[in-house]
């Protein structure tokens, strides 16, 4: 079940940072917009943990 969650969270980074960056290069979003998005995701991912945990 571990492994699976790793998976997971490794794929959420991924992405998370892949939309990051182009919306860094075309000047979407600035530096608050960044650490809100890491926040969020940081969020989503400790929801999915807690989810886990109890499912598990």
């Amino acid at each position: 079940m571990a492994g699976r969650l790793q998976r997971i969270v490794l794929a959420v980074e991924i992405i998370d940072g892949f939309l990051i960056y182009i919306a860094l290069q075309h000047g979407m979003i600035g530096v608050s917009g960044v650490l809100l998005t890491v926040a969020a995701a940081g969020f989503f991912l400790v929801i999915l943990m807690q989810w886990e945990r109890k499912n598990g």
